[in-house]
């Protein structure tokens, strides 16, 4: 039992290293935009990831909030899923307007 749960929470310690890399990812990309920003994109990460480790804090606005899947694979598999998921509703429709 003390094994499973350390096994769960290096899971979840892995997923939120994961999350916060990937928001730092962001972070970084909105401040290079700037002028003058300097910084090297390893060590914006680590200070963000950090940080937000510390202190898990509210999110501000909406874009720090939704984060598209990090991989390619998962965001095909999304959409996929989301069209055939359109596609059946259509169909649907489609069916009941013939059975009038």
């Amino acid at each position: 039992m003390q094994r499973k749960r350390n096994n769960l929470q290096g899971f979840f310690s892995s997923f939120h290293l994961h999350y916060n890399t990937v928001l730092a990812h962001y972070y970084y990309k909105e401040e290079k935009k700037k002028k003058g920003f300097k910084e090297s994109y390893k060590y914006v990460i680590q200070r963000k990831s950090r940080n937000a480790n510390r202190k898990r804090k509210t999110f501000q606005n909406f874009s720090e909030i939704f984060i598209p899947p990090a991989s390619i694979a998962k965001r095909i598999l999304f959409t996929h899923f989301l069209l055939i998921f359109l596609l059946q509703c259509w169909m649907n429709d489609i069916y009941l307007h013939t059975l009038k």
